[in-house]
């Protein structure tokens, strides 16, 4: 962290980094002996969690709450096994995290034009990555009331054992156990534990994502504000500030396509489970008060679609960053002062021009664009979902 002119440049990387090398995933620290063990750990759960789901086929709400956290744990190992395996990746996270050290500012107003980006990605890793901890802490830590409640009725009743229906093991996966032994309880209890960093890394993988693209759309920023004040007045200043310009954009441009390429299919993957996830959920909430449920139950998947229909926008709306970011670099170019330019750099503008005229997205697959107008269609199947649903069961 960097403080200048009362403005601070975080290295938000610094925190992806604190998370990811919990499991040995870290790109640029790779531990071959932690990230054995998750993955071999992560794997036994995940195979547990959809036996689970197979043993409560034909009850629909049981299917569902296995679906809605079965889902996520198998993309939370995914990403996790992308971000480590990548080749490309941990010459990206260099690049990045280089260019955020070396403070390439020539103005206050260039530093203020990353800042904003850069507040909103530190910002929204730590709210994100914070929410992600409490939520799954609270998941892991729900049975323990009921358990220590009936472990001390238990313990005033002479010993009676404790009922198997409240010896519930946190997280999915474990249904099928019929568990009697307060012993054999708490050591399964401890066992399920490192589950809670497996159910954050799909936040924290996000949050990285999102990361590098605002760190994108902040350079973007800046050197669009360099083409608004070209210096027309000496050919050799402007011959030397085109030429460093196009090799900034350029640099930009690869950045954009090595993201897509890297995670192109965790994107699309993502994109399809959590539209999914938000259909289901919704459902699960309308036919919970429908049956007249318990309250309780009504509010946690209302809360869980808010949460998923939430995740959806912060895709779409960085996306939209980056596309209007795009847009204006080339709308600066039209701006600039390019008549009083000698003839040579009107030709390397030109060609800046042409090469703008395809604008920057973040896409999923490579073919679906996030933005604010793909939210809606977002929504939109999300909601078709909840119909179908509606109308077939």
């Amino acid at each position: 962290m960097k403080k200048k002119d009362s403005i601070e440049i975080v290295d938000v990387f610094v925190l992806h980094e604190w998370y990811y090398k919990i499991g040995g995933v870290w790109p640029l620290k790779r531990d071959y002996i932690k990230f054995g063990m998750f993955v071999v750990y992560s794997l036994i759960n995940i195979i547990a969690a959809y036996i689970d789901t197979i043993a409560v086929f034909g009850n629909l709400h049981l299917m569902v709450e296995n679906l809605l956290e079965t889902l996520v744990i198998t993309m939370s190992l995914f990403m996790v096994l992308v971000v480590y395996f990548h080749p490309s990746l941990s010459e990206l996270i260099t690049t990045v995290k280089n260019e955020i050290a070396k403070e390439d500012y020539q103005t206050n107003e260039e530093r203020s034009l990353y800042y904003a980006y850069n507040r909103i990605a530190y910002g929204l890793s730590k709210v994100a990555m914070t929410s992600s901890v409490i939520t799954v802490m609270a998941m892991y830590m729900k049975p323990l009331p009921s358990v220590v409640h009936a472990l001390y009725k238990s313990l005033g009743n002479n010993g009676t054992p404790v009922d198997a229906d409240v010896l519930v093991i946190p997280f999915k996966g474990m249904a099928v156990l019929n568990i009697t032994d307060i012993r054999i309880y708490f050591v399964l209890y401890v066992y399920r534990l490192p589950c809670v960093y497996l159910g954050i890394c799909h936040t924290l993988t996000i949050c990285f994502i999102l990361s590098l693209v605002l760190h994108i759309c902040g350079k973007l920023s800046i050197i669009k504000q360099r083409v608004q004040m070209f210096d027309t007045s000496s050919k050799n200043k402007l011959d030397t500030a085109i030429r460093h310009h196009v090799q900034i954009h350029l640099q930009l441009i690869d950045m954009v396509k090595l993201i897509e390429d890297i995670f192109q299919y965790i994107l699309l993957l993502d994109l399809v489970q959590t539209s999914v996830r938000l259909g289901l959920s919704s459902y699960v909430a309308l036919t919970s008060k429908d049956a007249g449920s318990e309250f309780l139950a009504m509010c946690t998947f209302a809360s869980y679609a808010s949460l998923l229909f939430v995740l959806l926008y912060v895709y779409c709306f960085v996306g939209e960053y980056l596309t209007q970011e795009s847009k204006d670099l080339t709308e600066a170019y039209y701006q600039c002062n390019w008549q009083e330019m000698p003839l040579s750099c009107k030709s390397s503008l030109l060609i800046c021009m042409i090469s703008s005229q395809t604008h920057l997205n973040f896409t999923a697959g490579k073919f679906y664009k996030f933005s604010l107008y793909g939210f809606t269609g977002i929504v939109k199947t999300s909601m078709a979902y909840l119909s179908m649903l509606r109308t077939v069961i």
